[in-house]
């Protein structure tokens, strides 16, 4: 009878489990990294290697409310605004995928003249509270700046898609 009971209680427990059948997309901050610019392209591609994360995301999978393919924007559950509005250049994140990095970007504040071409870019001043825009520069013509931009990787979006927080 004992028997009995554990194998229903195990039953019970193991039906209760809902199995992910999702990949988890998070946003980490890098503790350290390597950027370059590519002089020999015209404009200059900015790349960011040797990237560490962050122990924990800046922003995790569960924190994501939304994801709106068209504007390449996250819509968060809690604020972002104020964690990350003294945020620079000297910051710089990674979007991942199960932990694995997919593409890299850097915060880039409006009042800075200069532009970041080659990698996704988040300006801490004009994202909104629920909300986190990525951005990144396009010159029309350019394919090879087209092919760096990962805001829509297909698995990603698939990620979204799966959970149901695809916009």
């Amino acid at each position: 009878m004992k028997q009995i009971l554990l194998l229903l209680l195990a039953a019970l427990v193991f039906t209760g489990c809902k199995k992910q059948d999702y990949d988890r997309v998070d946003i980490y901050l890098l503790k350290s990294w390597t950027q370059e610019i590519n002089t020999t392209t015209n404009p200059g591609l900015l790349t960011i290697s040797n990237a560490v994360l962050e122990d924990r995301p800046l922003v995790s999978d569960p924190e994501i409310k939304t994801y709106d393919h068209s504007s390449t924007s996250f819509q968060l559950y809690s604020e972002i605004k104020p964690v990350i509005a003294a945020f620079g250049p000297e910051k710089a994140f990674a979007v991942t995928l199960n932990g694995t990095p997919v593409y890299y970007g850097k915060f880039h504040p409006a009042y800075l003249s200069s532009t970041v071409i080659g990698v996704a870019t988040i300006d801490p001043l004009l994202s909104g509270d629920y909300e986190l825009p990525l951005r990144f520069i396009h010159i029309q013509g350019n394919a090879e700046l087209a092919s760096l931009d990962k805001r829509n990787h297909p698995a990603i979006i698939e990620s979204f898609r799966r959970s149901g927080r695809l916009r």
